[in-house]
């Protein structure tokens, strides 16, 4: 169980543009809502920071940049909120994938691991 409202979901270094092409991506694949992109307190050198691949730009209408209170738009700053009538149109949505499940899998998946157990098409009989 993780404690507060966020949970860290990398500790590779990337660009501000690919680490929220990454938590948007994770946003949009899982049952999380909002996701917020925090600075590196270290300097990395730039060999080592990863770089987006253009898909939060591709799916800017899915997300907003601002919360609601008390009927007006407040503007916020490096967090990412996936905007309520886009919430459930993933499949790991909606079988309520968490963060943590999801990046399990995507671990596993890079490293060429089964994600998940398959279940035995054996007929019962009575």
């Amino acid at each position: 169980m993780v404690k507060g409202k966020y949970q860290k979901v990398t500790d590779k270094p990337y660009t501000k543009r690919g680490a929220r092409d990454f938590i948007a991506r994770v946003i949009d694949n899982t049952i999380s809502a909002q996701g917020k992109v925090t600075p590196l307190k270290k300097k990395v050198s730039s060999k080592k920071i990863k770089r987006g691949d253009g898909y939060y730009e591709k799916n800017q209408s899915k997300f907003r940049a601002f919360k609601l209170f008390a009927g007006q738009k407040i503007p916020i700053k490096d967090k990412i909120i996936e905007k309520k009538e886009y919430r459930l149109d993933k499949i790991g949505e909606q079988n309520k994938i968490t963060v943590a499940q999801h990046m399990a899998r995507s671990s596993k998946r890079a490293a060429g691991l089964p994600t998940r157990k398959k279940k035995s098409s054996s007929i019962f009989r009575l």
